[in-house]
């Protein structure tokens, strides 16, 4: 879920709440609110989606440095000094 669909489940949260007291438990266009449990599952799957995303990116950027360190000892290996680029 990006960054836009978290604001509209919290907006839906804050919609649910005012629902509670009122007893409505629909929006205005007829969608239903989530249940606690729907909203607990909702939240997991996006705390799992930021760790993916987390692991993803630390990967990458593992992955680049290695390959920035791979060039650097080829250029060595030609006698270019890669520091004085």
């Amino acid at each position: 879920m990006d960054g836009a669909g978290r604001l509209v489940f919290w907006c839906r949260y804050g919609d649910l709440l005012q629902s509670r007291r009122t007893g409505n438990h629909y929006d205005q266009s007829g969608n239903r609110y989530l249940t606690a449990e729907e909203r607990a599952r909702a939240a997991a799957a996006i705390a799992a989606q930021v760790l993916l995303i987390a692991q993803q990116e630390r990967l990458a950027k593992q992955e680049a440095e290695q390959k920035a360190q791979r060039l650097a000892e080829r250029l060595r290996s030609l006698g270019i000094n890669p520091d004085e680029m």
